[in-house]
């Protein structure tokens, strides 16, 4: 479980370390504690985007 929240860590990172408008749009949106989102916190936004647009 820690080697997955680790690379979801490393990959959320890469994604905030972004300079595309779009992207710093979606990571501003993310709502967390801290100045950035833990991996929970954004498979809690991103599965709640999905159960609102019903994607599943």
């Amino acid at each position: 479980m820690e080697y997955v929240r680790k690379q979801i860590q490393i990959a959320m990172l890469n994604g905030l370390c972004s300079t595309d408008p779009k992207v710093k749009v979606f990571w501003d949106a993310v709502p967390c504690e801290k100045d950035i989102p833990t991996p929970e916190e954004l498979i809690l936004y991103i599965s709640e985007m999905v159960r609102r647009k019903k994607i599943i």
